[in-house]
């Protein structure tokens, strides 16, 4: 059976909607996130979901200054070249 993996786009305001995607992340859905500009409040915003997708055992990817992607254990992100093949020699 296909399983199909939910991806979320936020961009959280506050500490409120931080823990909003923990709970979206312990549900096993990846979130995209787009950091504030406000610098301390995005580095307490990261630092928060960082601890919260280590402690379930899953991962995340910077993509952009300060956009994320962050994921549940269950779900695989890797580049073309490790999906689709090896690397032309």
């Amino acid at each position: 059976m296909l399983m199909l993996a939910e991806l979320l786009v936020e961009d959280p305001k506050n500490m409120d909607d931080a823990c909003l995607i923990t709970d979206c992340l312990k549900d096993g859905i990846a979130v995209f996130v787009r950091l504030p500009y406000d610098e301390e409040n995005a580095i307490r915003i990261f630092d928060f979901l960082r601890g919260a997708v280590l402690g379930i055992e899953g991962r995340f990817d910077r993509l952009d200054r300060m956009i994320y992607l962050f994921t549940p254990k269950d779900i695989r992100v890797s580049d073309l070249r490790g999906r689709c093949g090896k690397a032309e020699e």
